[in-house]
């Protein structure tokens, strides 16, 4: 029995969803996982830091784009992150140290780059008896912060080609341990489809503003052939306001959560920001994105994985949008869909991990 440490971090939702199919699939195998979440981590002290410090991450990148996308490019520069990292903090790392001598992993697996400092410390303390995996969750251009402690990661996973390509040529790597695995979701999650037919379209608000949606919602209003989803997804309050204006229109329906795990065969286009989770989800379900917006950074990022890889495309034309519903074939896009995806994605990190 192998025994693995998952570190992840509830910032939005691509790492957790990565962390816990992971875990399942371990556990499933009869190996031994446990999921640590650095916000649980640092929430262990009388000041809730943890919970604290995600409500500030995910306002601070979604109200105040400007300013994110400065400290974004900031961070991004290698002067900047050795000073932060080398901080230390005895206490959190003490703590860490503590859990991975108690637990004893064979393998130990990052799905959330600030782990990397801890790993790094507890190897220079300590004898290093565990493999370090670490599973990058940006696409295309990774910011360098999953890259500073690279002399004590053995080996990384990205989702594709193109991201692969990417992490070489801006880090300069030349080590052979970059593997391609695609997203870990779970088998029964994925769908090839044989045609795109759009009927049922996922709108999800978050970071989306009033005047687009509204806008938006006026036009799809008079597709009586189209059934709109509309789901708050972290912007309660504009799905609240929106649907004052158009809870009487018959194809639209109003979700304060609408769980897309269990829903997204269902779905035939969604209409989103591009985060990591919701594009690899899309993929695996042969489903368009058309993206209106995106937050600086990752989610720029992921723009252009979704513009590169021909799986949707970026719009912020409501106009366009719609003459989009109406005349593009979007069956052009499954071929894309088949080239990037992988139903064995999990298997292929597990055949790593627990070898």
């Amino acid at each position: 029995m192998k025994k693995v440490l998952i570190l992840t971090g509830s910032y939005w939702s691509g790492h957790n969803r990565a962390a816990k199919v992971l875990e399942k699939q371990i556990i499933s195998e009869w190996n031994q996982a446990i999921v640590l979440d650095i916000v649980d981590f640092f929430n262990d002290n009388s000041l809730n830091s943890g919970n604290f410090t995600k409500s500030f991450y995910e306002d601070f990148c979604d109200k105040y784009k400007k300013v994110w996308e400065m400290t974004f490019n900031i961070f991004d520069d290698n002067l900047v992150k050795r000073f932060i990292y080398g901080i230390k903090y005895p206490f959190l790392q003490s703590k860490f140290d503590d859990f991975v001598n108690v637990f004893q992993p064979d393998s130990v697996i990052s799905v959330f780059p600030f782990w990397q400092w801890f790993i790094k410390h507890y190897i220079k303390n300590y004898w290093k008896n565990f493999t370090t995996w670490v599973f990058i969750t940006d696409s295309i251009k990774i910011h360098s912060i999953w890259y500073l402690n690279k002399d004590y990661i053995d080996y990384y996973f990205v989702i594709d080609n193109f991201t692969k390509t990417e992490f070489i040529k801006k880090f300069e790597h030349n080590k052979d341990n970059v593997i391609v695995s695609f997203f870990p979701l779970e088998k029964e999650f994925y769908q090839n489809r044989k045609k795109i037919e759009i009927k049922n379209i996922l709108f999800l608000l978050t970071s989306q503003t009033e005047e687009f949606a509204l806008d938006l919602l006026e036009i799809l209003k008079n597709r009586e052939d189209l059934n709109i989803l509309i789901a708050w997804w972290r912007n309660k309050n504009l799905l609240s306001y929106v649907s004052i204006f158009y809870e009487d229109v018959k194809n639209f329906s109003f979700y304060e959560f609408y769980n897309i795990k269990e829903n997204i065969k269902n779905i035939d286009l969604i209409i989103s920001k591009p985060g990591w989770a919701i594009i690899s989800e899309c993929v695996a379900n042969d489903i368009p994105v058309i993206v209106p917006s995106f937050i600086a950074g990752q989610e720029e990022w992921n723009k252009l994985l979704v513009e590169r890889a021909e799986i949707g495309f970026f719009e912020t034309n409501r106009e366009k949008i719609n003459f989009s519903l109406k005349y593009i074939n979007f069956d052009k896009f499954l071929p894309n869909f088949a080239k990037m995806k992988n139903i064995n994605s999990t298997d292929i990190i597990l055949d790593k991990l627990l070898k």
